[in-house]
């Protein structure tokens, strides 16, 4: 028996059953209940942030007021967060809201509450320019990805000379969280939004800048337009290559089985607007056509003419023959038309929306060997499916290799199901562990003091045979009388407790 085993059966030793028993099962229910404890205790005690980015100024009145309620509180990141227990966190935020903290750094409209009947005409001028600023740097702080904001705002000065006047201006500074950065458009939306909040306050006169000193807005609000034109037709094409890239990979991987086949799909958009206009001019013809004009000339001649008689040249010569006189009728009629048609004409106006697709390229590649056959079959299948168009050279590439999985391999996950909920702490274990070595000891101890009762029983009726041998020798005289004396002398000194109980058999017997 080790040293160990030798010092637990020597201090329980003089323990009955019932005693080691009871006494086991209470250790091991209140190992179990300190466990239980400890560990709601370590979940509801757990310090999680009261509030975080806090300004110096509020981190101070915060703390101010826990320590006033003797609250537990601990200090983080430079002193910008505070994280109180777990189980507090909501009350304590309620509360210091109604006490109007943290106040973020920044005065709003109620400041305009704390102006007495003695404010002058000033004072309410600059509690209102304040305010105007307070407000603006919250709406601002609500912009996704800022984490704080400050505004200066320079109000015009009212002179008498118009040429003296000056314009209102303002400067914003943001200061962005951790891997944030802001768009175009949200920085024009923050310089419109100080623009509507301020009287006379030209959206040109707007600074944006961050905390790097990198202005952010620009005069040329054109070039911010492009800018995002550019950045919304780039999301355009790259959800188009999705969606079709999506709808192929599906039918694709019905037919050869899930991670078996690749696609992707590159495609070229046409992102500008054009307009065409056609004027189509066609001949008229005798039964269509609209008459524009006609013009029609008719002139008819009727006349009667009378002619003396005579000869021509002298009378003297006999050799011309003599004329007589008479009268002569004439008539000469024309007809003159022109007709003019208008021409048939035709007008077409097409205007062509953005976003045409202007070529399409596919790559498929299936995890299986592919003869001439099918790989044709995939090609017109995938034509067939992205709608592809030879006029515009669409080109598709379909290809059979076998896919390397090593690293799939060797990151997929084990098959046991992970244990859903919330983890069990390393000292939680540590607790059943030592209430099952505590059990296992009571268990060695009880079965240690069963295997010692067996003996002794044993021993006991061993040393009853023999003392029943011993008295008999004795009554009948033997020899060995005086060494069975001697024996019983000496086993009564060394047994005194099995001498007893032999003697009480005994005397019942009696």
């Amino acid at each position: 028996m080790t040293p160990a085993a030798e010092a637990v059966r020597k201090a329980f030793g003089g323990w009955t059953r019932p005693q080691a028993v009871l006494a086991a099962g209470l250790g091991a229910a209140a190992l179990l209940a300190v466990g239980a404890w400890l560990w709601l205790r370590g979940a509801d005690g757990a310090m999680q942030p009261l509030f975080t980015n806090l300004q110096p100024a509020d981190a101070a009145a915060v703390v101010q007021v826990l320590e006033g309620e003797h609250v537990p509180y601990k200090l983080d990141d430079n002193g910008a967060t505070i994280l109180v227990p777990a189980a507090d966190v909501y009350r304590l935020r309620l509360e210091l809201a109604s006490q109007g903290l943290p106040a973020s750094g920044s005065v709003g409209f109620e400041v305009m509450d704390k102006l007495g009947l003695a404010a002058t005409d000033f004072d309410r001028q600059v509690a209102l320019l304040r305010a105007t600023q307070g407000e603006l740097e919250r709406t601002i702080e609500q912009i996704q990805g800022v984490a704080r904001a400050r505004v200066h705002i320079v109000m015009p000065k009212d002179t008498v000379f118009a040429g003296e006047s000056q314009p209102a201006s303002a400067a914003v500074l943001v200061e962005m969280k951790p891997g944030e950065t802001l768009e175009a458009r949200t920085v024009q939306g923050i310089v419109h939004l100080v623009a509507a909040s301020v009287p006379n306050l030209s959206p040109d006169q707007v600074t944006v800048l961050d905390q790097t000193g990198r202005i952010l807005s620009s005069a040329a609000a054109a070039a911010d337009d492009t800018a995002g034109g550019a950045q919304d037709n780039m999301a355009v094409q790259a959800r188009f290559q999705a969606d079709l890239q999506s709808r192929l990979q599906d039918l694709l991987t019905q037919i050869f089985g899930p991670g078996n086949v690749v696609a992707q799909v590159s495609a070229e958009l046409n992102f500008d607007r054009t307009t065409t206009v056609s004027d189509l001019f066609t001949a008229p013809t005798d039964q269509g056509g609209l008459l524009r004009s006609i013009t029609e000339l008719r002139r008819s001649v009727q006349g009667q003419s009378t002619a003396a008689g005579g000869v021509p040249g002298d009378s003297n010569f006999p050799t011309y023959p003599a004329t007589t006189g008479g009268n002569q009728t004439s008539s000469t009629t024309e007809d003159q038309s022109t007709r003019n048609y208008e021409l048939n004409e035709t007008k077409t106006t097409t205007q062509v929306a953005p976003g045409s697709v202007k070529r399409l390229s596919v790559a498929v590649v299936v995890n299986k060997p592919l003869d001439a056959q099918q790989q044709q079959q995939v090609e017109q299948l995938v034509a067939a499916a992205i709608g592809a168009d030879p006029a515009r050279q669409d080109t598709i590439s379909v290809t059979s290799m076998p896919f390397d999985r090593s690293l799939l391999q060797a990151l997929q996950p084990s098959e046991t199901t992970p244990p859903t909920g919330r983890a069990v702490p390393l000292w939680a274990w540590a607790a059943a562990g030592a209430a099952v070595v505590l059990l296992a000891a009571v268990w060695i101890v009880l079965a240690g003091r069963r295997r010692a009762a067996r003996r002794r029983a044993e021993e006991e009726a061993l040393a009853l045979a023999r003392l029943e041998a011993q008295r008999a020798a004795e009554e009948q005289g033997t020899p060995a009388a005086n060494g069975t004396i001697h024996d019983l002398k000496t086993y009564s000194r060394e047994r005194p407790e099995q001498v007893a109980r032999a003697l009480r058999v005994w005397l019942a017997e009696d």
